[in-house]
């Protein structure tokens, strides 16, 4: 994989340390047509964080885990690529694939763990907070905000109803 502001890595692979990153967007997703188009929401969700990150002064990660993907299917890394601003926020992507997810599926029948895999996310994550999302929720100015004030109780668990 070239290096670019877009990395893949293995659910086995250890966490690296992320001086300065004070805040995870972790989620879990894959290019499917399950819910209409996840690479435009994706794409979407990515930008927002960028975008919002860079006008609060957020330190901030993006950690997407794709799960499961389809073969033959177009990865999230590349789908991403494009519209990843190298000098922002950076995102990674952490491909979990078939054969780990065949080892704890347990005969659920299930293609997608969406919790488990959130769960990969979070153990990879470099901030010192975590924030659990879906691609499709973004986040008001007021978040952000809060974020940049890097003040959060890391004792603390957060929810925001939707």
């Amino acid at each position: 994989f070239p290096p670019h502001p877009v990395h893949t890595r293995s659910p086995g692979a250890s966490s690296e340390e992320g001086a300065g990153v004070y805040v995870s967007f972790v989620t879990v997703s894959r290019i499917d047509t399950f819910r209409g188009d996840m690479g435009a929401r994706l794409r979407n969700w990515v930008e927002f964080i960028q975008h919002r990150c860079r006008e609060h002064a957020v330190s901030a990660e993006v950690v997407i885990v794709e799960w499961n993907p389809l073969e033959g299917g177009r990865a999230i890394a590349d789908t991403l690529r494009p519209i990843v601003d190298p000098s922002g926020v950076p995102v990674r992507v952490i491909t979990v694939g078939r054969a780990f997810h065949d080892r704890v599926e347990e005969g659920t029948k299930q293609t997608f763990l969406e919790f488990i895999g959130k769960n990969v996310g979070g153990r990879r994550a470099r901030g010192g907070m975590l924030l659990f999302s879906n691609p499709d929720n973004l986040f008001s100015p007021a978040l952000y905000q809060a974020l940049a004030k890097e003040k959060l109780d890391a004792d603390a668990f957060f929810r925001i109803p939707r």
